[in-house]
């Protein structure tokens, strides 16, 4: 479509929508930041970039070599753990500490899940990563999270991989997003075959500049 078709559907879309309210949008980066516009503009809103994203997709997974440990589906037993792994993957992301206490009542419902997973080591667990959503098609990753104390030793890389071969093995493609201003995550992503599968913006809106 050419542009002009494009801000015309957006035009219809915000009309459509006119009576509702977001927090913000997320979307191929023009797109959304045409729909942002049109959007504010209506609502006599501002918005701003919040995040850009990488999007990924494994066609074929690299397992990393010599990592110690197993992969393991999460039980309720670990759910203090997990509300701990929670708590401070919400610190790193987001720079707002919580307690763990608070993320109990989640970290239960996802070790009963049946889609969170932790890699462990001596029967400790030593990093995590989640299932988000999963279609006929494709399955999301998310949540992966890997105490500061365990890093650098492989198990992201290892756990992330071995749940993309389960999902392979079920001829679902793994994907998932990452921060592109982290290098780190994303070289990690790299390295056990995820390409690039696009650019998504995240896009916050607000009442004042």
């Amino acid at each position: 479509m050419g542009l002009e078709q494009i801000r015309d559907l957006i035009q219809k879309l915000v009309e459509y929508v006119k009576d509702h309210d977001f927090p913000g949008v997320s979307g191929e980066p023009e797109t959304a930041q045409l729909f942002a516009e049109a959007f504010c503009e209506f609502h006599e809103k501002f918005f701003h970039t919040y995040m850009m994203l990488e999007a990924y997709h494994c066609l074929v997974v690299k397992k990393p070599a010599n990592v110690e440990g197993y992969l393991r589906l999460a039980t309720e037993e670990y759910s203090i753990t997990i509300a701990e792994f929670m708590a401070s993957f919400s610190e790193d992301a987001f720079g707002k500490p919580v307690q763990p206490k608070l993320m109990f009542p989640m970290a239960k419902e996802a070790a009963s899940s049946g889609r969170l997973y932790l890699w462990v080591v001596d029967d400790i667990p030593v990093s995590m990563a989640n299932i988000a959503h999963q279609t006929s098609r494709h399955a999301r990753i998310n949540d992966e999270y890997t105490p500061r104390a365990h890093r650098k030793k492989g198990y992201a890389s290892a756990i992330v991989a071995e749940i993309c071969s389960q999902l392979l093995h079920e001829e679902v493609t793994p994907m998932l997003y990452a921060n592109a201003k982290n290098p780190d995550s994303n070289k990690v992503y790299q390295s056990i075959g995820f390409v690039e599968a696009g650019r998504i913006a995240d896009i916050k809106f607000d009442l004042r500049p």
